[in-house]
């Protein structure tokens, strides 16, 4: 994907609730995530414009993604547990 896409994405995204990110920013981490192999970029000749680089996954990349996704689902899960407790502790307190 090209870091105009990507920047796209990210503001169409819940987390950004329509608002675009830090351009400049999201190139940095772009270029350290290479810097560490999370990531490829590769230019991409276009007759319509300049050469834009093309940003792709690593195999690395990829298994990175999986533990996020899979940290990130456990983070949920601890959250939902704490917040039931927290609801039933309110409950305690209130009646």
């Amino acid at each position: 994907m090209h870091g105009y896409a990507l920047i796209e994405k990210l503001k169409d995204s819940p987390l950004m609730k329509g608002n675009a990110p830090d351009r400049m920013g999201v190139y940095r981490l772009l270029s350290r995530l290479a810097e560490q192999g999370v990531v490829t970029h590769a230019w991409s000749e276009s007759d319509e414009g300049p050469s834009k680089r093309l940003y792709e996954l690593t195999p690395s990349g990829q298994d990175c993604l999986l533990k996020w996704i899979d940290t990130l689902d456990s983070y949920r899960k601890d959250i939902g547990r704490l917040t039931k407790m927290m609801r039933k502790s309110a409950a305690v307190f209130s009646s």
